[in-house]
């Protein structure tokens, strides 16, 4: 119930969802702008190996393409923007509680402070696994469809890999948003401690 009630809490969020809003949106461009590039190149290879073989040749070089590097530029805006999307539902988690004063009346129940927490850090795990595997499905249909390539079993394992450790990378800053919104009297303050963190660690 704690972790249902953080995943729906953090999507009414009107910040959070312009955050979110902002990332798919970058992430289709980068996505579809690769697609459309593998596809030209796609189709001077596959036109060099009809005029290869109409002459004659038998040993063609590989394609010398590979697909999963497509997905580079929207895993940097995962980088980028999903780190401070992560921030922002550790500091929405903490300021919300706060100023609704909810936080008093669950803990009069039989719920531990250790509940409360893996409570909230289950529902921010739910919605940055949610958007991380929208992200992936956008990408490799994305390249399917306009590329004209789709990806094998090892590429998926390979994306896969990818997409754990993105969620892992995005709960980390969440867990540094709830810890620096909690500790400042001020949860702006703690808000604006933890973008710093984000702006050394990610862009300096």
């Amino acid at each position: 119930p704690l972790a249902r009630h953080e995943y729906r809490a953090a999507v009414r969020s009107r910040v959070l969802v312009a955050l979110l809003a902002i990332l798919v949106v970058t992430t289709t461009a980068s996505i579809y702008i690769a697609a459309v590039d593998y596809r030209s190149q796609l189709a001077d290879y596959n036109a060099y190996v009809a005029a290869a073989r109409s002459s004659g040749i038998q040993q063609i070089a590989p394609a010398p393409l590979q697909l999963l590097p497509l997905l580079r530029g929207a895993m940097e805006y995962v980088e980028i923007i999903g780190a401070i999307i992560g921030i922002t539902l550790g500091y929405l988690a903490v300021s919300r509680e706060r100023s609704s004063g909810t936080l008093p009346l669950l803990r009069s129940r039989p719920v531990t402070t250790r509940e409360l927490a893996a409570g909230s850090a289950l529902g921010a795990l739910a919605l940055i696994t949610t958007l991380i595997a929208l992200t992936a499905a956008v990408g490799v249909v994305g390249l399917g469809v306009i590329g004209n390539d789709w990806i094998n079993g090892v590429q998926a394992l390979k994306l896969f890999l990818a997409c754990t450790a993105a969620v892992v990378y995005m709960l980390s800053f969440y867990c540094l948003g709830v810890i620096c919104t909690a500790r400042a009297r001020v949860a702006a303050n703690g808000l604006m401690i933890a973008l710093g963190i984000w702006l050394v660690v990610v862009l300096i």
